[in-house]
């Protein structure tokens, strides 16, 4: 309760603005990709790398 109290201003606004999202999961799905990219990245510059990461 005491946390619901001090974040009052912004939950106020989440529920007045309806285009204020009240999580963060939209955030995190667009991260996502740049994650997944990070990780198959480094082997995109050659078509043998390309064709590891696939299979792996």
């Amino acid at each position: 309760m005491t946390y619901a109290r001090n974040q009052r201003t912004a939950l106020n606004k989440v529920i007045d603005y309806g285009s204020i999202d009240f999580s963060n999961n939209a955030s995190e799905r667009n991260m996502k990709s740049f994650v997944i990219g990070r990780k198959n990245w480094p082997f995109s510059t050659s078509p043998a790398g390309a064709k590891a990461q696939q299979s792996g």
